[in-house]
């Protein structure tokens, strides 16, 4: 192969090209990656965990609430309960307005508008998330930095949990 770009060059500097085989034997002897055909594409859609969105956000919920009364049982105290449900609400309302984005008509369209505009709302939760957590003192009279941390932080695993508590059920067979 003749180097076009600068013929001198290579006569200059001795550089010789090589091909991409000999630079990379690894990548030669790589196996070539065939497509998914529909129907191997649908069965191995059957073998991964699918949680739905809504699911993990009715769970967020009733995790918060759970962590409110806890909160209140412990401490008597209620601008450690209002910390608390602070701290929830900083996970679950970005993510509802997250949720009710990618259900939107307009990001079902198109595959690259979806795309778009999941980067986009992602950005919107996250951006959302750290506004909530900056505003905290100026909006949670009594602010127990630990007590609104510590929900924050359980609410958030939520979706882990609910991923592996789908992870261990049994899949449905469906007869035909």
């Amino acid at each position: 192969m003749v180097n076009k770009i600068a013929p001198d060059f290579q006569s200059r500097s001795g550089a010789h090209l090589v091909q991409a085989s000999q630079a990379w034997p690894e990548e030669a002897e790589e196996e070539r990656i065939e497509p998914l055909t529909a129907e191997q594409a649908q069965a191995w859609r059957k073998t991964q965990v699918q949680v739905s969105l809504w699911r993990v956000l009715i769970w967020q919920v009733l995790v918060a609430m759970v962590l409110a009364v806890l909160a209140y049982g412990v401490t008597r105290s209620v601008p450690v309960v209002r910390s608390v449900v602070y701290g929830s609400m900083a996970v679950i309302l970005p993510a509802v307005l997250f949720a009710w984005a990618m259900w939107s008509r307009n990001l079902r369209k198109k595959s690259s508008a979806g795309m778009a505009g999941f980067f986009l709302w992602e950005f919107a939760k996250v951006a959302l998330t750290v506004a909530m957590l900056v505003a905290a003192p100026k909006w949670v009279a009594d602010l127990s930095w630990p007590g609104m941390l510590l929900a924050f932080l359980v609410t958030l695993k939520v979706y882990w949990v609910v991923v592996l508590r789908s992870s261990m059920r049994k899949p449905v067979k469906q007869e035909t």
